[in-house]
């Protein structure tokens, strides 16, 4: 076989392999925040553990949990959960801006150690409410909350130093939801006033 049928068939057999990878683990992406995509399976990911958490929330209140099953909730669910997404999207980016990667990931560490994620509580309660290993918890669910804390601690930390006259996050992150450019791909929603929206 020549060198040139062998690089095609090579070629070729990778290009079948990133579409296998893109196509079965939902690496397409769902939404781009600013030109940065928000993958397929990071949706998925973020809203079956948001269904889980209300089902739990729904039978610890002795309330029928077959409202999860309706079209309108579902919708609803989904939407909140791509909003989110958008807003961890927007602070991940102004982390990047304000710090290294070296440092935040320093202080994501940080505040993972301050919890005890390794106790038993800790795991029996993630399992228990969120229906994920601690592992799968801290990647889903914490690193997305201390990231939040982090820049909202810059935030409180620069209004000290300024006397007040920074705004704070929240007028930040209205103002980078105001403005944020977002491409919604699944069907059914789109970005307008600075939220995720039902067609």
């Amino acid at each position: 076989m020549s060198f040139k049928k062998f690089s095609a068939i090579l070629l070729v057999a990778a290009v079948l392999t990133a579409v296998v990878l893109v196509v079965f683990d939902g690496y397409w992406p769902a939404v781009f925040v600013n030109s940065n995509a928000i993958s397929y399976k990071r949706f998925k990911e973020a809203y079956t553990v948001s269904v889980y958490y209300y089902r739990v929330g729904l039978k610890a209140t002795s309330q029928d949990t077959a409202i999860l099953e309706s079209d309108e909730v579902q919708k609803e669910l989904r939407r909140a959960v791509l909003d989110s997404l958008v807003e961890q999207k927007l602070i991940e980016s102004e982390l990047g801006k304000r710090l290294s990667s070296r440092d935040l990931s320093q202080m994501i560490d940080e505040k993972m150690n301050q919890e005890n994620l390794n106790s038993e509580n800790f795991k029996k309660g993630a399992e228990l409410l969120y229906g994920l290993p601690a592992e799968e918890f801290k990647k889903i669910v914490l690193i997305s909350q201390a990231k939040r804390e982090i820049l909202e601690g810059r935030f409180i930390l620069a209004d000290s130093i300024n006397s007040g006259q920074t705004g704070g996050f929240d007028e930040w992150l209205k103002s980078e939801r105001a403005k944020a450019k977002i491409s919604v791909l699944l069907s059914g929603f789109y970005w307008g006033d600075g939220e995720m929206k039902m067609k």
